[in-house]
C-alpha cells in the first residue's frame, strides 16, 4: 500500500512480503510515529484512533531495511449513533464550557 486512510475506529490490515522466501531474518517489527493518531499491533493491524496523520514503520529484525506507509485518519462523527442521548448533551456541554473558557 502506498497509504492508509481511516476514520476514527477504523482499521486496516497491513502485510510485507519478505524476500528472499528463505531470508534469515524473518521477525517484523511495526511502529506508528503517533500513536494517539494510529495505533499499529504486533501483526500489522492499524487502528485509527484520533484525526491526523501518522506513519507505520515496518522493520526486519536485524536488518537495515523499512517500510513506511502514510496513515491518514479523518473524524467519524457517526460515532455518536447509538450513544444515549443524556450521553451526547453532556458532551456538547463540556465541549460549550470548554471554549468559552479559552474565549476569555
Amino acid at each position: 500500500r502506498s497509504a492508509v486512510r481511516l476514520s476514527t475506529l477504523g482499521q486496516a490490515q497491513l502485510t510485507a512480503t519478505l524476500e528472499p522466501e528463505d531470508a534469515a531474518a524473518t521477525t517484523l517489527h511495526w511502529q506508528s510515529s503517533r500513536a494517539s493518531v494510529a495505533r499499529v499491533s504486533a501483526d500489522g493491524k492499524v487502528r485509527g484512533l484520533l484525526p491526523g496523520e501518522a506513519a507505520v514503520t515496518v522493520t526486519v529484525d536485524g536488518s537495515d531495511a523499512s517500510v513506511q506507509i502514510p496513515v491518514y485518519v479523518s473524524a467519524d462523527y457517526a460515532l455518536l449513533v447509538g450513544v444515549p442521548a443524556a450521553v451526547v448533551v453532556v458532551l456538547a456541554a463540556l465541549l460549550l464550557l470548554r471554549r468559552r473558557r479559552r474565549a476569555r
